[in-house]
């Protein structure tokens, strides 16, 4: 083991070592296998050659595990004979004139006679040797003798035993502490070294280096051992004047730290291996007497404080405690321990060690216990037989003597303890009779009063006892309430008391006090019509009696009852004029219990209780005039307070919670009586507008009223004298002290009206950013969602068509949605009845849908509509009228994509952009033309014709139908092509090589045939041209696999397909084709139907057109209506002075994806037009009109 733990520190100290000198490390390379020559000459020289003067040569020779050395140059020996010493190589050999050697390692040459040369063996300095290689070389050498030059070897210095021994001060440390490390050398050193271990970290049992991530300069400055990113744990000393001993001090709280090489864990427990060197020569070797060990005290003991002792703090005094710590060289611990209470001796015989009741002594006992502190027990007294005097007793009869020797009486109860005492009562003589002057008996009056008493007496045997007498009680004097109140208790309300109105006094001296009873009159009772009447439809056809919305959130929504317009009556049987106050209060209507109002009047800031429970009342002045209380929840307890009111305006505010204005009320008109009996309260309340800063909640709310006349209201002034000892002033009319209670100040009336405030809007989204399409039919989907209730949604469709528009039908599967009786139905201009209750809707959820969301759809199949925009509203109402719309427009237009080969006319022509985002693979695929792609793809199609690039001014863009218009086209002027194309043929006629020409009369095609038959070009000549008198009929399938040019005087009709190849109709040949000049009109026929009864697909025409008339794309009539259009798909060009019309249109889903006409120009025409018309010749200097209908 301790051969491992010095390698270690071996290791650790070489690599220091060179890192602070600037050495590299030499590494022997390892033999890997044996060789025959290791020496730059052809002859092998052995493993030694002492005869050589040069420089050696070698390298590993791994048969031997051993250096192998050659020799560069050599010393010659002659001699008069030589023997072969089959040490030396054959270079030597060959200096020797008979080449033998002896083994020796001498030369001899038979010939001649000469001197032999000393072949000397050099010596190392102490402390050094040849080998093993360490990194402190040192030359030796030596002569040869005279002319034979000298031997001279390397010698390294080794490592030495240089350790005498080290010491430490302390092997147990705590933190915070230090231990110093002595270490002696056994001769002068100018290094001492010091490496440090985790004895808590073994591999194989050995201890592992001290690593740590931190950088310290004394400490830990380099990798040594450690892992990468982290330092080794070693110091060292270096000293210019060699010495034999070193010290270092080491902290605890600096080796004591977290090592990096052992999973972050704390050092206790270190090793440190310690190292000398010379300067210029090598590390001494490791030896267990330089190797000190030493320990950090952790866990320190914890002394404990033992019975009787105590940890706890008490109040009987304190003493340290020591523990020692493991092992002793830790030291010891103290901590401060507490002691408990001792007990002290019994109590002297004359008192009591328990309390027995009769009190304390003054004496005490005690002890002292080992801290110190004094305990002391208290002592008790005794009881002790009290003497009592002739003509006293004990027993309290009531009196006692006036004298005090006849007053207490008393006895000792023992040490330090008071006299017991009692006192002595007078034994008493009895009084005469009360009769007949008295009863004997207590009086009470009718209502259970209490009469009085007078007394008689005699006189005590003990004359200092005085006198004896007895009570004798009075009869009633009491006498009748006054009028109105009563002396009985009402019926109806037995509890209406004022206590102790009447009073007098009897003739025994007692104040006589008797109730009074108020008489209660009928009171009011209240009847609400809110609102005062049914409101007006608004601008949608809405109106409600049971909820508040929000005002004006369009010109077309109108107030939606706010403010609302209320009337209360309130009527009394004893007269409108006994009313003195008005009540009306609003709560939420979840709140089932009597709402708890003000029961007095006061003066405070106005204070609604919640934003969900408040009111009002107006209170009768003695001017007969009405004047606005509010209530104040700011003071406890509530009062009802007078609102600031413009009289003018009959205008005042309730305050909510935080003291804002909440809610504005207006006197419609003033307070006035109607008949006798009724008075009729009109008003209004309004809840948002510039001076509302509070909102009142948004729930529904039960509505309640009260009225309270001059006996209910405040009862304080309704008598002539004075009843303030029982109703405060400005109080009303309340109180539970007696009952049944006076609760007239909260009796509510609930009106059963129910009034729903609602300020939310409602929300509807339709489902999809895009109608979902099948076939001809849009689907529309929608979610409405309500905080509270949905009302009804109304849906309104609208055609940007006009005239053009046609019949469009709805459908729909979801419950509860209604369409319009008229259906199909042809849609109208957008219009200003959008969302309409009662107006010209296409569908609608019925009203009153009762529910908080509602998800529905509607199918839209748009018949033949293929122009315009259909423009979507989707309108919410919630059951307050609050009102919210979505739109959305779909644009109904067929639409085309150019790859060149078409232009615009120059004045206002409109196309539709579409987002083309679906692949077209399978429907307009590229075509593949001299190694390049065409670029009629859906991702570089173009969405108008690039022949307008040369001075389009601007593209204006038309958000309502997603379109663009062309704007500020200068134009060009018209071109005859029947005659401008036949000249320039005409002139280059000449030029064309191997050119066929024909000549036909009203000519019609054959299907399939192919131009380069005989009847049209024929298969011998490349270039032919076809003369057309009058018109020409295309049959389907001609195949135009000819470079061939056309004139035709009068009209030309395609029914498709046209090809251009035998193969595929989509398929186009590089360069043959057919260019057509039309001098009358051309017309696209419906031709074959390439699509099935499920897939899309397009009539296909390979061919250039230049028309001086007007170009017609048919439609296919023939298919149903519920068929699949072809679109119709060019591959070349069409020129067309009259404008071309398009009355091919595809079905809704189609029309999504797919153009209705796509024309890919093709370059290979181009190449045709030169060699027929001539290069010069501009084909592109036209315009035309494209005009869908």
């Amino acid at each position: 083991m301790k051969k491992v733990i010095f390698i270690f520190g071996f290791i650790s100290i070489f690599f220091f070592l060179f890192i602070q000198k600037g050495y590299a490390a030499y590494v022997s390379s390892i033999c890997s296998a044996p060789v025959t020559s290791q020496c730059n000459n052809s002859w092998d020289v052995g493993d030694y050659c002492n005869l050589c003067v040069g420089g050696y040569e070698g390298t590993c020779n791994c048969s031997t595990d051993k250096l192998r050395y050659c020799c560069t140059s050599w010393t010659q020996k002659y001699v008069s004979s030589c023997t072969v010493n089959y040490s030396c190589t054959e270079e030597d050999n060959r200096a020797c004139t008979i080449r033998t050697r002896t083994l020796d390692g001498s030369c001899y040459d038979t010939s001649t006679s000469c001197d032999c040369c000393d072949d000397c063996n050099p010596t190392c300095p102490s402390g050094s040797s040849t080998s093993p290689v360490t990194a402190y070389p040192v030359t030796a050498s030596c002569s040869n003798g005279a002319g034979c030059g000298s031997n001279t070897i390397t010698c390294y210095y080794q490592r030495q035993d240089l350790c005498t021994n080290a010491t430490i001060s302390d092997e147990w440390i705590k933190s915070g502490e230090s231990t110093v490390i002595t270490s002696n050398a056994n001769t002068n050193v100018n290094y001492f070294f010091y490496i440090f271990y985790n004895r808590d970290h073994l591999v194989d049992g050995n201890p592992q280096p001290i690593c740590t991530t931190t950088y310290n300069a004394t400490w830990a400055f380099a990798q040594g051992q450690c892992p990468v990113g982290s330092y080794q744990f070693q110091t060292y000393h270096h000293y210019d004047t060699a010495r034999i001993q070193d010290t270092l001090t080491v902290p605890a709280n600096t080796i004591f730290i977290r090592d990096s090489n052992n999973g972050n864990l704390y050092v206790d427990n270190v090793q440190v291996n310690l190292y000398f060197m010379v300067d210029g020569q090598a590390f001494s070797f490791p030896d267990i007497d330089c190797v000190v060990y030493f320990n950090h005290c952790t866990p320190l003991c914890t002394p404990t404080c033992v019975s009787p002792l105590t940890s706890t703090v008490t109040s009987y005094g304190s003493t340290t405690v020591n523990c020692s710590n493991v092992p002793s060289a830790c030291g010891t611990e103290s901590r401060t321990c507490y002691c408990s209470n001792c007990t002290a001796p019994n109590c002297p015989t004359d008192l009591s060690n328990t309390n027995l009741g009769y009190g304390t002594s003054t004496y005490r006992t005690s002890c002292t216990n080992t801290c110190n502190y004094t305990n002391y027990r208290t002592c008790y007294c005794r009881d002790c037989v009290l003497p009592i005097p002739t003509g006293t007793t004990l027993t309290d009869t009531g009196k006692q003597s006036t004298l005090a020797t006849y007053q207490t009486t008393s006895c000792s109860r023992g040490t330090g303890c008071p006299l017991k005492t009692d006192d002595l009562y007078c034994i008493r003589c009895t009084p005469p009779a009360c009769a007949p002057t008295y009863a004997t008996t207590p009086q009470y009056s009718s209502s259970g009063v209490y009469l009085g008493s007078t007394t008689r007496s005699c006189n005590n045997t003990l004359a200092s006892c005085g006198t004896e007498s007895r009570t004798c009680y009075c009869y009633d004097c009491i006498q009748s309430c006054p009028s109105p109140l009563s002396n009985t208790a009402v019926v109806t309300d037995p509890n209406l008391i004022l206590d102790n109105f009447r009073s007098c006094s009897t003739g025994c001296g007692v104040p006589r006090t008797e109730d009074c009873f108020e008489v209660p009159s009928p009171q009011p009772t209240e009847t609400l019509l809110m609102p005062r009447t049914t409101p007006p439809l608004n601008g949608y056809g809405f109106s409600s009696v049971t909820h508040t919305g929000i005002p004006n959130i369009n010109p077309r929504s109108g107030t939606l009852n706010d403010p609302v317009l209320v009337t209360a009556n309130f009527a009394d049987a004893s007269g409108a004029a006994d009313i003195e106050a008005l009540f009306v209060w609003m709560r939420d209507s979840s709140l089932t219990s009597t709402p708890t109002t003000p029961l007095a009047l006061g003066s405070a800031t106005p204070q609604a209780p919640s934003n969900s429970s408040w009111g009002f009342m107006m209170r009768r002045t003695s001017t007969n005039t009405w004047i606005p209380y509010v209530p104040s929840y700011g003071v406890t307890p509530s009062v009802w307070v007078p609102a600031p009111y413009n009289s003018l305006t009959r205008t005042f505010m309730i305050s909510g919670p935080n003291r804002q204005n909440m809610v504005e009320v207006t006197l419609t008109a003033n307070i006035s009586a109607t008949g006798f009996t009724t008075l009729t309260m009109p008003f209004q309340l309004k809840f948002s507008g510039n001076n509302i800063y509070e909102s009142v909640a948004q729930t529904q709310y039960r509505v309640y009223l009260m009225g309270l006349d001059r006996f209910s209201f405040t009862p304080s002034d309704n008598y002539t004298f004075s009843v303030s000892n029982y109703w405060s002033t400005n109080q009303l009319r309340y109180r539970t002290t007696y009952l049944p209670s006076q609760l007239y100040a909260r009796a509510w009336t609930n009106t059963a009206k129910l009034w729903t405030i609602d300020k939310g809007l409602p929300s509807v989204t339709f489902t999809n950013n895009t109608p979902l399409v099948s076939g001809n039919t849009l689907r529309l989907d929608w979610t409405a969602t309500d905080s509270k209730n949905l009302y009804a949604i109304i849906g309104n469709i609208y055609s940007t068509a006009a005239a053009d528009a046609r019949a469009i039908t709805l459908s729909t599967s979801t419950t509860g949605v209604l369409l319009r009786a008229t259906n199909p139905f042809i849609p109208l201009p957008e219009d200003g009845n959008v969302g309409r209750l009662n107006g010209d809707w296409s569908f609608r959820v019925a009203p009153n849908m009762n529910a908080t969301s509602h998800s529905g759809s509607v199918n839209v199949n748009i018949g033949a509509n293929r122009t315009g925009t259909l423009i979507f509203y989707i309108t919410v109402f919630d059951d307050a009228g609050n009102v919210y719309s979505q739109r959305r427009t779909y644009n109904l237009d067929d639409w085309f994509v150019t790859d060149g080969g078409l232009a615009y006319s120059a004045e206002g022509t409109a196309f539709v952009a579409k987002e083309t985002t679906n692949s077209w693979t399978g429907k307009l695929p590229p075509f593949a033309v001299s190694g390049w792609i065409e670029s009629l793809t859906n991702n570089k199609a173009d969405l108008s014709s690039e022949m307008w690039a040369e001075d389009t001014i601007q593209l204006d863009n038309n958000d309502l139908v997603s379109s663009y218009v062309i704007n500020g086209h200068g134009g060009y002027g018209p071109m005859d092509y029947s005659t401008q194309l036949k000249e320039a043929y005409l002139g280059k006629k000449d030029t064309i090589p191997g050119l066929i020409e024909k000549n036909f009369t009203d000519y019609q095609t054959t299907a399939g045939a192919l131009m380069s038959t005989g009847v049209l070009c024929g298969p011998a000549s490349e270039y032919c041209v076809l003369n057309i008198s009058g018109n020409l009929i295309i049959s389907t399938n001609l195949k135009c696999n000819k470079k061939a040019l056309i004139f035709v005087d009068g009209n030309l009709t395609i029914n498709s397909p046209l090809r251009n190849v035998q193969t595929n109709i989509m398929d186009a040949s590089p360069s043959d084709g057919c260019i057509f000049v039309v001098g009358g009109n051309m017309t696209i026929a419906e031709g074959v139907s390439q699509s099935s009864s499920t897939v899309f697909a397009y009539d296909v025409i390979h061919g250039y057109f230049f028309v001086d008339g007007t170009t017609t794309i048919a439609h296919e009539t023939s298919k149903s209506s519920t068929a699949i259009y072809d679109g119709v798909y060019i591959n070349g060009g069409i020129h067309s002075q009259g404008g071309i019309i398009l009355n091919r249109y595809l079905r809704l889903i189609d029309r999504l994806t797919y153009p209705v006409v796509a024309i890919d120009h093709h370059p290979k025409y181009g190449v045709l037009g030169g060699v027929f018309f001539g290069s010069n010749f501009n084909l592109q200097k036209i315009e035309v009109g494209f005009k869908p209908r």
